[in-house]
């Protein structure tokens, strides 16, 4: 900025290299080489006199004599975006540049989340900025809460302000609500319009005034703790049947009738050879040809119909336990954009070979969803290039009423479904967790999205639904405790000062309403659901992307050398090996480097800290899946000049009998190797030690996990966990 500096920025990509790829340096942003992508972003906080400029200067990595500059005026960013291509070379990319939402009507508020109990005070400090009006205009701030998606108001306040000389200097409007008492997501709207003293206080929230500036503030108001559970009734299954489909009936004459549904008048979607099977005991079946390759899945889809979305309903789907086969089963439903997403419901049946002499039946794979419309899909795959794959009748079993109090929307937060297993299994001490090990909270249970200038967002509804169901069902499954993902692939579900993440699993950042003031804490509205219902909740965390301090200091000085960056015997860095394949350079830390761990335990102790006094916070779990900092990929790695020659420091050290001094310091002998592998596991164990004692510090009876699922994608573990013949 010409005449000014940035001092803050939070970058909007949503790969898994966007953390720590941009810096400040002297008022300066910086954006280094980033992996192919079709999208970036970042949000800018500059201090600059208006008549400044946003100058804007890329070049290739290669090339920094072939370079193309914008200049964007800060006094016409004010009132209009720019919109102009990117690039020294015009190949079609677009850059636009715009006033961040609700910029015009700044908030600042003392809670580090936007969650509240019923009731509550809630402190507002607001502040106007550069509206545009000339100074001493009198305006009107207009303030509504409203239940969330819906124009239902629960209350309002209005407060005059004067237009200072200048306009930015407004003084900070002091704002105090007393928020409902009953539990749901709700729409703090902040409207200013120019004041007129000759319309009257009765009918100062009429539409026709012109509206100034206009943001929204979303919250959530949640019930510390359930009723007493004994005064409502015993929750039932989803048992009516509201859809039917069986291969020898030709029930598209009846939905092709439903205009959504027109399009199967002729039968159901397919792709590939689909005929009727007559099975020799067990009659009519629907048989899916082998799939010629993983780019030509032989599919059908069949339209399912609901009356009542939003409530539990059961999918069943039937096959036959002596046909051995791979079957998908998959829950398609749109966005509120309208369109497909590629992450959902996804399930499937793998039937082994039968065993001779074993009965033909009937067996009936079955999943739990909650339907966002009255028309998903579902979509069955043949997994399998050698074998069919065959199903029957399709069936969804929904709410038998509207009016069921266990299923309705309106009950007290708790468990819709019934308990499979009973609920004294989930009453026990002994741990029974359920594994998420990505945070898709709303792919997996369905949950609504908004629509925002035609794209599907995320808003704490979406969360709120999510999570709800999501303790619904672990108290369905009979579970006690849930370990969750709650940072992976670049992306987190709580605020973090350390990690710089991106917004992957809540795209809810780029509402046009500017409604998310700060991140959405989705980890405190977790734990709080869970405190309520007894369940245990241990965050899990894949260290597996760039971390901004440790980018930091790969800037500042060679990282190969210092040993920070995993390496082979060579001095090969790991990104050297994970290149070529479109995704740019991957950087790896290794996990026996002092700064590496120590960023680690940072991240952990910021985590404990802010979430360890939450009854349901059992731990913590540690990713080993092969990715990330806290584990090795396979036995070459980490013999970096400098690791490797602090453990010949050691081992000689422990070794001085002649026997000891004898022996050759080659790394190629089985000897050195065996003893190289040692002491690298043992710093390992040492290292995940340290991660646990830091855990106990600020949650005393907290546990550390080592979570390995996944772990077959290290090289040299998936090749021994393969099955061989003697």
């Amino acid at each position: 900025v010409d005449d000014g500096r940035i001092i803050d920025h939070r970058p909007l990509g949503v790969s898994e290299d966007e953390p720590g790829s941009m810096w400040i340096d002297q008022g300066m942003l910086h954006i280094g080489k980033k992996s192919s992508r079709e999208y970036d972003g970042v949000d800018l906080d500059i201090v600059a006199p208006l008549d400044s400029h946003l100058v804007i200067s890329l070049h290739a990595d290669d090339d920094r004599t072939n370079s193309s500059s914008l200049k964007v005026s800060l006094r016409e960013l004010v009132h209009k975006p720019f919109n102009d291509e990117l690039g020294p070379v015009k190949l079609g990319n677009q850059i636009r540049v715009e006033r961040t939402p609700g910029d015009k009507l700044r908030v600042q508020f003392d809670k580090p989340s936007l969650l509240f109990v019923p009731e509550e005070n809630f402190h507002l400090e607001l502040r106007p900025h550069l509206l545009g009006l000339k100074a001493k205009t009198k305006v009107m701030l207009k303030s509504q809460i409203v239940i969330a998606r819906t124009d239902k108001e629960v209350s309002r306040q209005v407060v005059e302000f004067t237009v200072p000389e200048n306009e930015q200097n407004y003084s900070p409007l002091k704002l105090q609500f007393s928020l409902p008492s009953k539990e749901g997501v709700y729409d703090l709207i902040l409207t200013t319009v120019l004041s007129d003293d000759r319309s009257s206080r009765s009918n100062i929230f009429r539409s026709q005034e012109k509206i100034v500036a206009q943001r929204k503030v979303q919250f959530v108001v949640l019930v510390e703790k359930n009723p007493d559970p004994t005064a409502a009734p015993i929750a039932s299954a989803p048992g009516k049947i509201v859809t039917e489909i069986l291969p020898t009936n030709p029930w598209w004459k009846k939905v092709s009738k439903i205009s959504a549904l027109s399009g199967f008048r002729d039968g159901p979607l397919r792709y590939g050879d689909i005929q009727l099977w007559q099975h020799p005991v067990l009659g009519a079946w629907t048989r899916l040809a082998p799939s010629p390759s993983d780019e030509q899945t032989v599919w059908v889809a069949y339209p399912l119909t609901v009356s009542q979305p939003g409530l539990p309903h059961i999918l069943e789907v039937e096959y036959p336990t002596d046909v051995s086969q791979s079957m998908g089963v998959s829950l398609l439903e749109p966005d509120a954009s309208g369109s497909l997403l590629p992450v959902g419901i996804d399930s499937g049946v793998v039937v082994d070979d039968p065993e001779n002499g074993e009965t033909a039946t009937v067996a009936t794979h079955q999943i739990v969803f909650w339907p966002k419309t009255k028309n998903p899909l579902v979509l069955i795959t043949n997994a399998r290039r050698d074998a069919p794959a065959v199903h029957g009748t399709i069936r969804v079993r929904g709410p038998r009423s509207v009016g069921f109090r266990g299923l309705s929307r309106s009950s007290r937060p708790g468990a819709p479904l019934p308990p499979l297993l009973g609920p004294e299994v989930s009453k026990g001490e002994r741990l029974f967790a359920g594994y998420m090990g990505e945070p898709l909270l709303p792919e997996n249970f369905s949950a609504t999205e908004f629509l925002d200038e035609k794209r599907s967002l995320d808003d704490w509804v979406t969360f709120y639904e999510a999570g709800t169901r999501l303790v619904e069902y672990l108290k369905y499954g009979g579970y006690n405790a849930l370990v969750f993902s709650v940072l992976a692939r670049g992306g987190a579900i709580y605020p973090s000062d350390r990690l710089q993440s991106t917004p992957r699993y809540d795209t809810g950042v780029f509402a046009s309403s500017g409604q998310d003031p700060v991140r959405k804490d989705v980890l405190e509205l977790l734990l709080r659901l869970c405190d309520r219902e007894g369940i245990r909740l241990i965050p899990a965390l894949q260290l597996s992307t760039p971390l901004p301090l440790l980018e930091e200091r790969r800037r500042e000085q060679s990282s190969v050398k210092t040993g920070m960056v995993l390496a082979d015997a060579k001095g090969r860095p790991w990104s050297d090996f994970d290149a070529g394949n479109g995704d740019g350079e991957r950087v790896r830390y290794n996990p026996l480097h002092a700064g590496v761990q120590e960023e680690v335990l940072q991240i952990v102790r910021e985590l404990v800290d802010r979430y360890g006094d939450h009854p349901s916070f059992a731990g913590l779990a540690v990713d080993l899946s092969g990715r990330g900092c806290t584990v090795f990929p396979g036995s070459a790695w980490g013999r970096d000049p400098v690791t490797h020659q602090q453990f010949l420091k050691e081992w000689e050290t422990a070794n001085k009998s002649n026997q000891a001094k004898e022996t050759t310091n080659d790394p190629q002998t089985l000897d050195m190797q065996t003893a190289w592998l040692e002491w690298r596991a043992n710093k390992l164990s040492d290292f995940h030690s340290r991660i646990a004692d830091q855990l106990r510090t600020g949650c005393p009876q907290g546990k550390l996990f080592l979570a390995t699922a996944g772990i077959e994608v290290s090289p040299d573990l998936s090749e021994k966990l393969r099955p061989t013949l003697p």
